[in-house]
């Protein structure tokens, strides 16, 4: 577990709004289960939305603002029949539907504080109409000003971002809400699982093995896990300085590896 899990915990358990931009590579969707999990455990209504799937530019805005209300339905485990209610308030624009959902559906029927994660926010950047989705989320955050129940509606946004990318129309408020999390790389100490891991099958060799590893990662998040697995999925072999080097240049360095789209991710 490293510090922003703690961190993520806290601020969403006290229904502060967070944004988790980094690069790919970085553990978000990893922080992000693990907190979702807690969560649930401390009783929070809890969803997970990965908006990758809503579709991209070839979806309408009618289209991607229900399938965003019906997948959180899904998530929060409601009764309400999306389909009739959506047809229902056809007189409304998307926009108003799915901030109206919100409010007269998701906060009436679920009665506890909500937390709902968005994850992949990159993938609507630039399609014109999710301009409004993030200015609605924002919208929702200043309703807590003067309608009491949407403090127990918290979003947290996770992708590669800056907020300044999330509403592109510079005549409207930027998005300027929310505490940001900070990713950093693995630090010695959030590497001790793996230690011990090393140390029970290397007696005594598990903080070299750890540098080893650290020589080459530097603590970047998938490719230290990465490398780690593999010399844990290898156990049965003996463990020294080039055996490493060699699992190395074989996971990254080989032309094969270098078609995997997370290293060419990291590499970007």
């Amino acid at each position: 577990m490293r510090p922003a899990d703690d961190e993520l915990f806290r601020l969403a358990l006290a229904g502060e709004f967070c944004n988790i931009l980094a690069a790919r590579q970085m553990g978000k969707s990893s922080l992000m289960v693990r907190v979702a999990n807690r969560l649930r455990e401390a009783k929070v209504a809890t969803a997970i939305l990965d908006i990758s799937i809503l579709g991209g530019d070839i979806s309408s805005p009618e289209a991607w603002f229900f399938g965003f209300i019906d997948e959180l339905a899904i998530q929060l485990g409601m009764d309400e029949d999306v389909d009739a209610w959506w047809e229902a308030h056809a007189n409304h624009n998307p926009v108003q539907r799915f901030s109206n959902f919100l409010r007269d559906v998701v906060l009436v029927e679920i009665q506890k504080p909500i937390v709902i994660f968005v994850d992949e926010i990159d993938s609507a950047l630039g399609i014109g109409f999710t301009d409004d989705f993030f200015a609605a989320i924002r919208a929702a955050y200043n309703a807590r000003a003067s309608q009491a129940e949407f403090k127990r509606l918290t979003f947290i946004l996770l992708g590669v971002a800056r907020p300044a990318d999330l509403i592109l129309d510079r005549n409207r408020t930027p998005y300027n809400i929310g505490t940001h999390i900070h990713l950093s790389d693995f630090t010695l100490s959030e590497l001790e699982p793996f230690q011990s891991v090393f140390n029970t099958f290397y007696p005594s060799q598990g903080t070299e093995i750890i540098a080893w590893v650290m020589d080459w990662t530097n603590g970047q998040p998938y490719l230290t896990q990465k490398l780690c697995g593999e010399l844990i999925h290898n156990l049965e072999k003996p463990c020294t300085q080039e055996s490493v080097n060699q699992t190395v240049n074989r996971l990254f360095f080989t032309e094969e590896a270098r078609k995997e789209s997370n290293l060419r991710a990291i590499l970007d």
